[in-house]
């Protein structure tokens, strides 16, 4: 391995280990919470260092929600990739966000709370880099869902989507994320008295939930 190369990878090496610490940091303290000093802290790096990569805290959750996106598609493909026809492929849809969730519920929430702060928006709207990336990445999610989506209706497993624009399903299922948001922080919210009083868990309770709701 040549000099250039070897310092390639230890920059990539280094800007990972920033981006594993500003996630311990955002998920600990939230967003608007989280300083730099605290990630320069956590990451064992001095400041300088982390604005050598990343200018700002809106970089830097952009790049965590990057990841995350990574995450969720890597559990989407796995479990579209299982299904046989297109509704067993649908139904892998319904099981990825179910995963991503019970698996991985800070990168999940990462993704979708990123529209909620005024500066992370700017900068994915109006900084073209970045929204290259965003549009890249939410292209690749949305083609597979589609992909799905097209052969539950070309192979007439789901015959009752058949009458459904297919612009109408691929909206259902990327709002399954948000409904499922709502579900899992609000079970959590009550995780003692559910423990407590019906002895189980909340994680039992999501997926008996979510089992029963068809798209």
């Amino acid at each position: 391995m040549g000099i250039a190369e070897r310092k390639e990878r230890e920059k990539a090496q280094k800007k990972d280990a920033i981006i594993d610490a500003a996630e311990k940091v955002f998920f600990a303290k939230g967003y608007e919470n989280a300083t730099m000093d605290e990630i320069a802290e956590e990451a064992e790096y001095s400041k300088g260092t982390i604005y050598l990569y990343f200018k700002n805290k809106e970089e830097l959750y952009i790049a965590i929600s990057g990841r995350s996106a990574d995450i969720f598609y890597d559990l989407l493909k796995e479990e579209i990739d299982k299904g046989k026809n297109g509704k067993e492929k649908l139904d892998g849809i319904k099981k990825a966000y179910l995963r991503v969730f019970l698996e991985h519920p800070n990168q999940m929430q990462a993704i979708l709370h990123a529209s909620r702060y005024p500066a992370i928006t700017d900068k994915m709207l109006n900084d073209e880099t970045t929204r290259m990336q965003v549009q890249e990445k939410q292209q690749k999610l949305q083609g597979l869902i589609l992909s799905a989506i097209t052969m539950a209706i070309e192979d007439k497993s789901a015959p009752e989507l058949a009458s459904i624009k297919k612009e109408d399903l691929m909206m259902t299922f990327l709002g399954g994320g948000i409904l499922l948001e709502g579900m899992y922080k609000h079970m959590f919210d009550i995780r003692d008295f559910c423990e407590k009083y019906y002895n189980i868990k909340p994680e039992v309770l999501i997926k008996a939930a979510y089992s029963l709701l068809k798209f």
